[in-house]
């Protein structure tokens, strides 16, 4: 999710339910807190949305909950704007798809592989990537001229092998320009399965850097360190930069036992960790390190490379 200065975000995670079980889910432990009752949304979007907000609704998969288009439309009542986060298999129908477009501003979609069969196993549902792809097209052709479609690329041991061509995919095929590629979070499914999914940096360095010399302004980076972006840091949007520029975001997540969060951008900051060498890399101010799963997990052999370069070169470590 793009963000921009002065515009404030609110994350309302609608419920945990899903039509995928992804191996690298973030969420797949909390789906017994349940999903939120119609009148609980509308009574969090009373108390915390008016006209100057972007809400991102996300969950689970949003799109199957039967009220979703009295959300939708309770939301825009409000005179807010709507970004999606979606795994897009319910675009697959063209009657739904017509429909939403009139709601949403911004989708966020989630492909994790220009391969079906490997999309499949990531998702663990037979189908999904055929269903992904062409409710991907249908949004391509439905879409307002306003409104903007990206990808979501969780890298994980079962893609980085093929990621440019997945890249190539979304881009080429599906027309998708902007694009993100997200390290995982080692928690719910993404630790269950923790040996089969999360890659060392030090693995994929090559090939995430062939994805960035290729792309550049057209891909954003998650939870990925800058000694592993540069040299391609002024160019590659880093989101997790945008995290640390102030208290933009704040959200609803009926699983916390606070459920309302005045400032998501603190709670995220506070899983990742960085190392003591850390502190002479010129990205020191502006990079998040890694997830605090992955730095404990590797603590004694932790890839991370400051980057030091001298005084008299003339480079920006990020504005």
């Amino acid at each position: 999710m793009r963000r921009y200065k002065g515009v404030a975000y609110f994350d309302l995670k609608v419920g945990f339910s899903c039509n995928n079980n992804c191996r690298h889910c973030v969420v797949a432990d909390k789906r017994t807190a349940g999903d939120l009752e119609t009148d609980v949304i509308f009574d969090v979007i009373d108390k915390n949305v008016d006209s100057s907000n972007w809400v991102v609704i996300t969950g689970g998969e949003p799109t199957l909950r039967r009220d979703f288009f009295k959300v939708l439309g309770y939301v825009k009542s409000k005179g807010a704007k709507i970004s999606l986060q979606t795994n897009g298999r319910m675009f697959q129908y063209e009657a739904f798809t017509q429909q939403v477009v009139e709601y949403v501003d911004a989708f966020l979609i989630a492909i994790h592989s220009h391969s079906a069969s490997i999309h499949d196993m990531i998702t663990e549902r037979q189908d999904s990537w055929r269903q992904t792809v062409k409710g991907a097209h249908n949004l391509q052709k439905f879409k307002r001229k306003a409104s903007s479609i990206a990808s979501q690329t969780v890298l994980s041991k079962l893609n980085v092998n093929n990621l440019l061509k997945t890249f190539d995919f979304i881009y080429d095929e599906l027309g998708i320009c902007s694009m993100n590629m997200t390290f995982p979070h080692p928690n719910g499914n993404a630790w269950t399965y923790f040996d089969t999914i999360v890659p060392k940096l030090s693995m994929i360095k090559s090939e995430i850097q062939r994805c960035f010399a290729k792309y550049l302004s057209k891909l954003s980076v998650e939870a990925i360190p800058l000694c592993y972006v540069f040299p391609y840091h002024g160019e590659v949007r880093y989101l997790d930069g945008d995290r640390k520029k102030g208290q933009t975001l704040r959200g609803y997540d009926n699983s916390l036992d606070k459920k309302i969060i005045q400032d998501y951008d603190a709670l995220i900051l506070a899983d990742y960790r960085k190392a003591e060498s850390c502190k002479s890399c010129i990205f020191d101010a502006n990079c998040v390190g890694v997830w605090k799963e992955y730095y404990n997990r590797y603590l004694d052999e932790l890839d991370l490379s400051p980057i030091i370069i001298p005084d008299a070169w003339l480079i920006n470590p990020l504005s």
